[in-house]
């Protein structure tokens, strides 16, 4: 249980890099970039915020936000195939 036990640091890592990496691949595309664009001006954030923040995050920044996180007050949705 991630909440009770924390995250593995080797999951954690391979997870940061995957999202990262793939942050950075969107730059490749001129359509990528012109969504990103997009949807930083509806959203108010810099489109490069995304890499700033999956380079600089770590672990204990993630368990701390996990403790504040309660299961009882979230919803999850199931979509199915039909």
């Amino acid at each position: 249980d991630v909440m009770r036990d924390g995250i593995d640091e080797k999951i954690f890592e391979a997870v940061r890099r995957d999202l990262y990496g793939g942050a950075v691949k969107r730059y490749n595309s001129v359509e990528d970039i012109a969504s990103s664009l997009t949807d930083s001006a509806i959203s108010g954030y810099n489109i490069f915020d995304e890499i700033e923040i999956l380079k600089s995050i770590n672990k204990t920044d993630v368990e701390k936000y996990l403790k504040i996180f309660d299961e009882n007050k979230s919803a999850l949705s199931v979509i199915l195939p039909r």
